[in-house]
């Protein structure tokens, strides 16, 4: 986890957590176990009331330049993920590629790579299944640019507890 977390340059999460502060809208995708860190990481941007769209099968007006886009695939292969990427690089939106793997489809869609290098599967298997160590690197990762995003926008955890959905 450490060594995943270690490979994106403080000066690259800089410039994440700058565009997101000025897109109009802020795009996420994941599919399949990287689709739930997406959800995760689009319920904090909207506790925090930024304007977030999950991309999906639902209409939704195309990402432009004003917008941009985070993309998360622990391969980088997922044609899903693919093609998303390239729908936002052709509107123009910046994209930020949350990945594994250098020199994957993802990252050749023009992409901004912040790489989670991490193992295709854990030494231990028993342990962390699969893409697990990424998965959950790709979670911590998301949530520190949501306490970097808090700070720079002055909110407190209970101004994101404000907007947080609450049922009964």
């Amino acid at each position: 986890m450490k060594l995943a977390l270690s490979g994106v340059p403080a000066e690259q999460t800089e410039r994440v957590v700058a565009r997101i502060l000025k897109s109009g809208r802020i795009f996420v995708y994941g599919a399949g176990r990287s689709g739930f860190v997406a959800r995760s990481f689009t319920m904090r941007l909207k506790n925090l009331g930024l304007p977030i769209v999950r991309m999906s099968i639902d209409p939704t007006t195309p990402p432009g330049p004003d917008d941009c886009a985070v993309i998360i695939s622990g391969t980088g292969e997922t044609p899903s993920s693919v093609d998303y990427a390239n729908l936002a690089h052709s509107g123009g939106a910046p994209v930020f590629a949350v990945t594994g793997r250098v020199g994957s489809a993802l990252t050749r869609t023009g992409a901004e790579t912040l790489l989670l290098a991490s193992p295709a599967s854990a030494p231990d298997p028993l342990i962390a299944p699969l893409g697990t160590v990424f998965e959950e690197a790709a979670l911590v990762y998301l949530d520190s640019l949501v306490a970097v995003l808090m700070e720079r926008l002055g909110q407190t955890e209970d101004d994101l507890r404000r907007r947080h959905g609450v049922t009964r």
